[in-house]
């Protein structure tokens, strides 16, 4: 027996992961196209990662890519709830 799908809380999982992948490009907007804030990286993580560029990278990447394949799996996840189900006796 499949779990019934929650209109809500597919749209609750869709704004979270709709404010990672913001929070990914934000901290890439803010690095790397213009400043919004007059905030830089501190020099410990640039040390870390070897550059500013590949801090960048990492840093708005990982959220970023984690909404977006958190989309992908609530895409599936609706996609089998409205799938016809096949009556077994």
């Amino acid at each position: 027996m499949k779990k019934s799908l929650s209109f809500v809380s597919v749209l609750y999982d869709l704004l979270i992961d709709a404010a990672l992948m913001g929070m990914g490009y934000l901290i890439y907007y803010q690095f790397n196209i213009r400043p919004l804030a007059p905030i830089d990286w501190n020099p410990l993580v640039i040390q870390v990662f070897g550059s500013k560029q590949s801090a960048t990278l990492i840093l708005s990447g990982i959220p970023f890519a984690i909404g977006l394949l958190s989309v992908v799996q609530i895409m599936f996840r609706v996609l089998g709830a409205l799938r016809p189900h096949s009556a077994k006796s």
